[in-house]
């Protein structure tokens, strides 16, 4: 049943939460703050949740003929929504939809289009009680257009998981997302990161209920599907591995994690903008799961690159520099008093 856990009447949703955007929002972005993002110019995917709804499609059509005078008002509202004004694009979405009510009763595709607008820009701005009845109302006009098996539907329908997982409704989030995978499931052309995406958010609902083993399964299986595009989806990648990582150490698998986190050392160095203490947070975690593993010569080199990394920001002379480089004299020792 497509609106399984979720109510239709949301006002109840009041759980307060902040959401971080970036430059060009591509993506419908949510989630809470819990980690820093790796470069400025990086979308902080580790900060939201990154479902993939097409914008460049979503306003593809025009408004009906008979509203043609509101079109440039819904290119100015467009513009503010990716230029992240989204006070001045909710109170434009607002007046047109208030517009095309009033003189149409026919649901039509434009009008689920700023619906979900409006829906967006309200969680954007932390109102995301409100926001639930436009994600609703979206989804039950396009359910009427399209039906069921449409990516459109499978595109709301994880939004809702979303704003669901947001205010800490696991199981009903799960829900939204199961349904939202199985319809990109019946359909063809679909990208590989879409299914992708669905199932990092699987995995995370499986995290917070601590199903870790669960959410291994659905990370790894992201990653797969990210990986069949890698050069498109390698921030994807990067952040899908660190959720891994961070599963591997709560199962106590030191190794495991480590292979994750050294994977995305390689990643970044390769394909993303460098920025050294991202690197050196990276390379210290590396340091300290190599210590667990018995591994003190690896880790005194991961402490070494960490020391460098963290100079090429803050100069040598910082205390955590050489705190850094202490350890990984130490470890040096240590390991050549042992062999």
């Amino acid at each position: 049943m497509l609106f399984r856990g979720f109510n239709f009447s949301s006002r109840a949703i009041t759980t307060p939460f902040k959401l971080i955007v970036t430059k060009k929002p591509s993506y419908i972005n949510l989630s809470f703050l819990y980690y820093k993002k790796f470069s400025s110019s990086h979308e902080k995917t580790n900060n939201y949740q990154k479902i993939e709804v097409a914008q460049d499609d979503l306003f593809k059509s025009k408004l009906p003929e008979e509203f043609i005078e509101l079109q440039q008002s819904l290119d100015h509202a467009n513009e503010a929504f990716n230029g992240l004004e989204y006070e001045k694009a909710l109170k434009s979405y607002k007046q047109i939809l208030n517009i095309i009510s009033q003189h149409q009763e026919q649901e039509t595709e434009a009008k689920a289009n700023i619906y979900l607008r409006i829906g967006q820009c309200l969680l954007f701005i932390n109102r995301p009680a409100e926001s639930a009845d436009y994600f609703v109302a979206s989804l039950k006009i396009i359910l009427q257009l399209f039906g069921k098996n449409h990516i459109r539907t499978a595109q709301i329908l994880a939004l809702m998981g979303n704003l669901n997982f947001m205010c800490n409704r696991l199981e009903q989030a799960f829900s939204n997302f199961e349904e939202s995978r199985k319809i990109y499931m019946t359909l063809s052309n679909i990208q590989p990161s879409e299914l992708a995406s669905i199932l990092r958010l699987m995995g995370n609902v499986h995290e917070r209920l601590q199903h870790y083993f669960k959410a291994l399964d659905l990370y790894q299986e992201a990653i797969y599907y990210f990986e069949q595009e890698q050069t498109k989806n390698i921030l994807q990648v990067y952040e899908t591995r660190k959720d891994t990582a961070k599963i591997f150490l709560k199962l106590s698998k030191f190794e495991e994690a480590y292979q994750q986190y050294s994977n995305c050392i390689n990643l970044a160095n390769q394909y993303l903008e460098r920025d050294p203490l991202a690197l050196s947070d990276l390379e210290e975690r590396c340091g300290e799961l190599s210590i667990k593993t018995n591994q003190h010569l690896r880790a005194a080199q991961h402490f070494e690159n960490a020391s460098k990394l963290t100079a090429e920001k803050v100069g040598d002379t910082h205390m955590k520099v050489t705190e850094l480089s202490l350890k990984a004299a130490n470890l040096r020792q240590e390991a050549s008093s042992s062999s």
